[in-house]
């Protein structure tokens, strides 16, 4: 199929006079071929249209894919352009750790029991958006409805209502609206609610192998992103602040950590921003690597202590 659709558009662009050439490919996650090594190592080709020195790729063989929509199937890998003058190598567009965002926006009001009413409201992009395009084309509302209450990590979630919708713009995003209502958002014993001030974030695991004697490669599709996520709760009457969670900041060579809360009047905001850059490292960085992990893991759990005053 890709050959066939994407002769048609290179067709369909001939006759608008917009120079275009078919690009062989190796797809598939991170997939690379061997340049200095001559041999047929391509699965797919796409097409690629030259205008105004600008260059689009075009994934014809995608009924959902916007022009330029590169993403872990074929970018940031070479490409073999078909010329008239000959084969030549070039260079896929790559998304780098500030493209693959998550910005996620969370109110809780909380009851004096612990139970939450959340409206979460979040835009992902690159490679995060990925993952929840294929959903919001391939599965029915019931279906992505599963989904999320599978993959939202919180106890006696009843999702009330959601939607997903794709923004437009220089790079395409899509919105995701959650309103629930959570039984125990908040832990309670006795006069105490315990408030995580990281929910709804999803944790990184930490592998089981503790040392390395060779190099390691974290996959860009999944350690290079950028992630802001900011909760604000809304605390419930005759209920102060017992404990406070200290800020955090982290800095090493695989990114930045960083979480910290303030308290505005009825309300408590935590910000917690993570940004990875994944790629390969020495197996001297290992024990770095799982160190950081292990600090992030560490700050997402900290609590904060809420007392209620009455008697």
């Amino acid at each position: 199929d890709c050959k066939a659709l994407t002769n048609f558009m290179l067709a369909a662009l001939k006759q608008v006079n917009i120079a275009s050439y078919p690009a062989l490919i190796k797809a598939g996650s991170e997939a690379k071929i061997k340049a200095d090594f001559p041999a047929s190592q391509f699965n797919h080709v796409v097409a690629c249209a030259i205008v105004a020195k600008d260059t689009i790729w075009l994934e014809c063989t995608s009924q959902i894919s916007n022009p330029n929509d590169i993403g872990s199937f074929t970018g940031d890998r070479e490409a073999l352009l078909i010329t008239k003058t000959g084969g030549k190598l070039v260079r896929t567009p790559a998304f780098h750790a500030k493209q693959n965002g998550r910005n996620s926006w969370v109110k809780v009001l909380l009851d004096a029991n612990g139970d939450g009413a959340i409206e979460m409201d979040t835009k992902f992009s690159g490679f995060q958006f990925e993952r929840r395009e294929k959903l919001l084309h391939g599965l029915t509302h019931e279906a992505q409805k599963n989904w999320l209450m599978n993959h939202l990590n919180l106890p006696s979630l009843e999702l009330k209502q959601f939607e997903w919708k794709l923004l437009e713009g220089e790079q395409l995003q899509l919105n995701e609206k959650l309103h629930m209502q959570v039984r125990n958002c908040a832990s309670k014993s006795g006069k105490r609610l315990f408030l995580k001030m990281s929910l709804l974030n999803e944790a990184l695991e930490i592998p089981a192998i503790s040392e390395r004697d060779q190099d390691f490669y974290l996959p860009l599709s999944e350690y290079a992103f950028s992630n802001e996520h900011m909760v604000t709760y809304t605390i419930p009457e005759k209920y102060q602040i017992e404990t406070m969670v200290p800020s955090a900041l982290l800095t090493s060579i695989f990114g930045n950590y960083e979480l910290k809360m303030e308290r505005k009047d009825n309300e408590i905001v935590a910000t917690r921003k993570l940004l990875l850059h994944g790629g390969r490292f020495a197996a001297k960085d290992y024990a770095t690597w799982i160190d950081f992990l292990k600090k992030i893991r560490k700050a997402d759990r900290t609590q904060l202590v809420l007392v209620s005053s009455d008697k």
